[in-house]
């Protein structure tokens, strides 16, 4: 068959982006965030109609994300987070991509930005329906499952220097000059199921792949629990057996479910994180509890967790520190952290009848830290000292409103720099307790992790830090 026979009315391509799945990834792997790649790999298959991504928009270390992808005119589906730090975008994003695809106007090909194996079910499920599937993924963090389900597959690091598919779909060199607005000569290279049956079936098959991502979802999700749960008996020093471990992880998540999980029993998730590689089990002989130990890849999806015994101050000061870094908090040491806040301070109250913005803040804070002080800190660290006092309600806004405010809002500061520093240090302390409730919060640990020493003046200003974490604050 000659390519006149192949070339066809020009494709409508949609295209699905799994955020955190491919931002995550990027950082990690220490290469650029492109939505234009993206974008770029749906144009040489045709003519862009859909272009959605899926993540919580509300956390901070999405914004880069969040601008690129506006500049690529890509709509941004909100799915918030629980307290877990999960969201339901896997399962919108299946959704979507199953509705638009039983449409009358469906897409001839969907391209699926993820490396997640939950999206296997998903991209098969496309095939059968004559919709051409293309993933991309960042390489080192995308399961072989999904490649293999997929038509074409793109490695993303090259595809930022525009290369072609790889693995699934060899590329002809008549196809290597298809453009932007020119027709698709791609041959059909796998062979794809029967055609779509009744509509009851669709239904039922839908309903099916919804439960089965919720299911792996929820046991992911038990999984860590259990993990972390197990991490905090030991810090603890209590024995790491099974019903400390059970009631730990009620005392962490008392709505956890096993049932969510597809699991009967504790018993049955703790076999299944042995199975996975995460913990050990040693069964008693005779009557007993199971005595259960973490593994290397246990630990190793614990990034913030110690060592399991801490007996320094300068154990505990790294085990807060952890914390925040976990949370991708930058503390900027004592006592920079002081004079920085009242430089701060000066500039703010000199252009108080304006105000100045957090954004311009953030600038001119690190602008004075390098140019003043010699400092060379991220300049994320800077970006989060001005939103820590931002948070501890440190600013008021033209009408005196004392509170937390948008990044472009005129503000000037609402109490001395004394309290502001102390207001963002209770915060530091409020914002272990409530990411690691398990970690013992001590005098001399918060002395050296804040304000760097075990002196007498540290340890006061520790204590005094630690009174103010307990309790609301007034006025």
């Amino acid at each position: 068959m000659g390519t006149e026979g192949l070339q066809e009315k020009e494709a409508h391509v949609a295209l699905f982006l799994d955020v955190d799945n491919i931002w995550i990834a990027c950082r990690e792997s220490d290469i650029p965030f492109r939505a234009s790649a993206i974008r770029e790999l749906g144009r040489r298959e045709g003519t862009v109609m859909v272009a959605k991504a899926y993540g919580d928009w509300s956390e901070g270390y999405l914004s880069p994300a969040k601008r690129e992808l506006y500049k690529e005119v890509f709509e941004l589906v909100q799915l918030p987070s629980d307290s877990n730090g999960k969201n339901t975008a896997d399962i919108q994003l299946a959704l979507d991509a199953l509705e638009i695809a039983l449409l009358p106007t469906a897409p001839n090909v969907i391209v699926l930005a993820s490396g997640d194996r939950d999206f296997v079910p998903l991209a098969n499920k496309l095939r059968r329906y004559k919709v051409r599937v293309i993933g991309v993924a960042v390489e080192g963090s995308v399961s072989p499952m999904f490649k293999e389900a997929c038509d074409a597959y793109f490695d993303y690091q090259e595809s930022l220097g525009e290369s072609l598919p790889t693995d699934s779909s060899p590329v002809t060199l008549a196809e290597e000059t298809v453009g932007a607005n020119s027709p698709t000569l791609r041959p059909e290279t796998k062979p794809h199921p029967d055609a779509i049956g009744s509509q009851q079936e669709l239904n039922e098959q839908l309903a099916n792949l919804i439960v089965q991502s919720q299911v792996a979802r929820e046991r992911e999700s038990l999984r860590q629990l259990l993990v972390k749960s197990l991490a905090s008996v030991v810090r603890l020093n209590q024995p790491p057996v099974g019903t400390a471990v059970n009631l730990m992880m009620t005392r962490l998540d008392n709505s956890f479910s096993l049932a969510k999980g597809g699991y009967h029993q504790f018993r049955d998730l703790v076999e299944d994180c042995q199975a996975e590689g995460l913990i050990t089990v040693i069964h008693p002989i005779g009557p007993g509890d199971l005595r259960l130990s973490l593994t290397e890849i246990g630990r190793s999806i614990l990034g913030y967790l110690p060592e399991p015994e801490l007996t320094s101050p300068e154990d505990y000061a790294k085990a807060y520190n952890d914390v925040l870094v976990k949370s991708k908090v930058s503390l900027i040491p004592w006592p920079w952290r002081q004079i920085l806040v009242r430089d701060l301070y000066d500039y703010v109250q000199a252009e108080a009848e304006f105000g100045v913005s957090l954004r311009d803040m953030t600038t001119w804070i690190a602008e004075q830290a390098s140019r003043q002080h010699g400092l060379s800190y991220d300049f994320g660290a800077y970006r989060k000292l001005t939103f820590a006092l931002n948070l501890a309600v440190c600013f008021k806004d033209k009408y005196g409103f004392e509170g937390q405010h948008d990044e472009d809002m005129p503000l000037s500061f609402g109490v001395e720099p004394e309290e502001a520093i102390d207001r963002i240090d209770a915060r530091y302390v409020n914002k272990v307790r409530m990411d690691d409730p398990t970690l013992p919060i001590q005098p001399e640990g918060v002395a050296m992790w804040l304000y760097g020493g075990l002196d007498e003046e540290s340890l006061a200003k520790a204590n005094r830090t630690l009174g103010r974490a307990t309790r609301p604050r007034s006025g």
